[in-house]
Parts: structure tokens; C-alpha cells; sequence
């Protein structure tokens, strides 16, 4: 099954919540049938995780620290020594497997 996933990433200040504006504006960019992601560097209040809860929204939110933490298992995966020669290779590699798409185009694929 393919499944169109629309992403949004913010870094943001470590003790301050994501607002809900922010996940509003994702959510509304999403058409039936799509998912989406909300990855911060920060973290999200429990208000907002009640309001993506109660109304069922179709949205993953992922905080500060999941990133790190799978940052970290990436790291160690591939046997890097330290964050920064990991982001190094990660961005030596980005510009190759960007490609200027619309969403819906991955659907016609076979």
C-alpha cells in the first residue's frame, strides 16, 4: 500500500511546547488519505497531544527527544564516532536523493 506521508520539521527552543497553530497548519495541508508528521527539537504540550487525540487527527508527532534518540541508534548502526561526521555524511548524501515531485505522482508509480 502507498501511503502519502506530508512532513513538517521546526527546530525549536528546548523548554518551550510546540504551539498547536503549527500542527493546525499541517493538519489543514493534508488531503483524505494522507498522513502526516510533526518532528520538533522541542516538545509538545499535553494540550496539544489532546487535541491531536480527541480528534482523531491523522498526524504523528515526534519531540526532541525521539530525534535524539534515534539519531543516537543511527550513529551507532552505522559505526560513526560522533554526531557532527554523522550530519556530515547524512547532508553529503542529501542533494542525491532530493527530486521535485507532487505528492500524488508517487501513487502512479508502479
Amino acid at each position: 500500500m502507498k501511503i502519502i506521508v506530508l512532513g513538517q520539521a521546526k527546530c525549536e527552543k528546548l523548554d518551550v511546547p510546540t504551539g498547536g497553530n503549527y500542527i493546525a497548519r499541517t493538519v489543514a495541508r493534508l488531503k483524505r488519505g494522507w498522513i502526516g508528521v510533526y518532528v520538533t527539537t522541542s516538545f509538545f504540550s499535553e494540550s496539544v497531544q489532546r487535541e491531536i487525540l480527541e480528534n482523531n487527527y491523522p498526524i504523528m508527532l515526534i519531540n526532541g527527544s525521539m530525534v535524539a534518540s534515534e539519531i543516537d541508534k543511527a550513529i551507532n548502526k552505522i559505526g560513526q564516532s560522533d554526531l557532527k561526521s554523522f550530519l556530515e555524511e547524512v547532508d553529503a548524501g542529501y542533494e542525491s536523493l532530493v527530486r521535485s515531485r507532487q505528492p500524488e505522482e508517487l501513487l502512479l508509480e508502479d
